[in-house]
């Protein structure tokens, strides 16, 4: 799954939108093939939105959005053969989202 290598990319410069939107032609694929892989890839879609919305200082959409990605990765399982790749990317979304939490009253209480 070439497009999650390129999502993590993404993530990491924080091209929020972008790692969206490179997620969705593989989440549409899988839609038929594949629903479970489908609805994770929707959860890392979520994820990233979600800090997309909080980067605009939409907290709100953040806190619903990320809300999803949580409902999603509960999908994740030892068992699928992209198991690995996908516990890298969930690992990433958590950290960054520690980070915004770590710095939550102070981006959002200061103004």
């Amino acid at each position: 799954m070439k497009n999650c290598k390129i999502f993590i990319e993404m993530i990491k410069k924080e091209q929020f939108i972008e790692a969206h939107e490179i997620l969705e032609e593989d989440w549409k694929r899988l839609k038929i093939t594949d629903p479970i892989k489908s609805n994770i890839l929707k959860g890392f879609i979520n994820g990233a939105t979600a800090f997309a919305l909080y980067k605009k200082g939409n907290i709100k959409g953040y806190e619903r959005v990320w809300k999803t990605f949580l409902k999603y990765e509960k999908l994740i399982d030892k068992n699928l053969n992209d198991f690995l790749l996908f516990e890298e990317m969930q690992k990433i979304l958590h950290d960054i989202n520690n980070k915004i939490k770590a710095n939550y009253k102070r981006d959002f209480t200061a103004s």
